[in-house]
């Protein structure tokens, strides 16, 4: 199967066009959107090689990802004799006595994250912005 045959079934196209090796170009950069090349440059060769550099410039948008709002809980003031209190005053053997390993870890889970949303306070804090392209790296 000839190169062309191979490049054109995978949706690639080769954007090296100066030589990379006396007269001929040997290093190829294979893309899957030309658009996406914004530059392709054949520079010097590179220490002691016989071949050139290549230097793509390309334009890869990364997908902004939306920020959510996280809770971060404040457990140096969290009410923990309040919570105690709560915690001894539960009827532990009718709350898990009769469950299997996991329903009891889930159960207790649950009884836990309430616990802590009621004693510990929390802020809502916005997580940190994604960045839009790599030309803001």
């Amino acid at each position: 199967m000839a190169n062309t045959a191979v490049l054109s079934d995978n949706l690639l196209t080769q954007v090296v066009s100066s030589p990379t090796r006396g007269d001929n170009i040997l290093d190829l950069a294979l893309v899957g959107d030309v658009d996406s090349v914004l530059d392709c440059t054949v520079h010097e060769n590179f220490s002691t090689s016989d071949h050139n550099m290549i230097e793509l410039v390309l334009n890869c948008p990364v997908p902004r990802i939306e920020s959510c709002p996280r809770k971060v809980y404040l457990y140096s003031k969290g009410n923990f004799e309040e919570m105690d209190q709560e915690i001894m005053s539960i009827d532990w053997s009718s709350k898990l006595g009769s469950r299997n390993i996991n329903e009891n870890f889930e159960r207790f889970k649950t009884i836990y994250e309430s616990l802590i949303e009621t004693y510990v306070p929390h802020n809502d804090q916005a997580r940190r912005k994604k960045q839009t392209s790599l030309d803001e790296i």
